[in-house]
């Protein structure tokens, strides 16, 4: 009880933080995916978003990919699927 009770207060302080801009708050999944990677990597910055956020970002190859996805830019649908088309002079 008292761990899924730690687990509800840090979701509840890290939701503000995942993101620098307001307008760029992560979503509650997003916030859900890396959850278990401030309890691993960055606990000792709980209830600090800020530093929370930092840490992640200094932790980035010790991420597990779920979270990692949080902090990687999105790609778009086309990139690196199709090569660009060769055009020719008519």
């Amino acid at each position: 009880m008292k761990l899924s009770k730690r687990v509800a207060i840090a979701i509840l302080v890290l939701a503000p933080g995942f993101a620098a801009p307001a307008s760029a708050q992560g979503t509650a999944q997003q916030r859900a995916a890396c959850t278990p990677d401030v309890f691993r990597l960055c606990s000792e910055f709980i209830p600090d978003p800020d530093r929370i956020t930092a840490c992640l970002v200094s932790r980035q190859q010790e991420l597990s990919d779920t979270c990692a996805s949080v902090f990687s830019p999105p790609r778009s649908a086309t990139s690196g699927t199709y090569p660009e088309p060769t055009r020719y002079p008519r």
